[in-house]
């Protein structure tokens, strides 16, 4: 289905580690965009200390956890308490992605 503008889709992408934003999601992304629709919310974010991402205060809280509870702060900042419909993740960010599910299993679709 084609989502509405007030109904939207919401794709959460993990990344791998090194990875700057939405730098090598391009086919990936073109994709479910065009799958679902111009109404489609892709959301990325860079990991703590990474690119442009604030640097940690604390270096021990760079770790897979902290990344997947960041990823929920971003989702709840872009979309307010809306799940993401599809979450995606590759490498490093597939154990992002299995974080996010366990700590926040009401906030994913898929």
């Amino acid at each position: 289905t084609i989502p509405t503008v007030s109904d939207p889709k919401v794709v959460l992408f993990c990344n791998p580690l090194g990875q700057k934003g939405m730098s090598s999601w391009g086919s990936a992304s073109a994709a479910i965009a065009q799958l679902w629709g111009p109404g489609t919310i892709l959301i990325c974010w860079d990991y703590r200390g990474f690119f442009e991402s604030d640097d940690p205060k604390r270096p021990r809280t760079v770790d897979v956890r902290n990344h997947a509870e960041d990823g929920a702060v971003v989702l709840e900042e872009v979309v307010g308490d809306k799940p993401a419909t599809l979450l995606v993740g590759h490498s490093m960010g597939v154990q992002v992605g299995l974080e996010f599910t366990l700590l926040y299993p009401e906030k994913v679709g898929a």
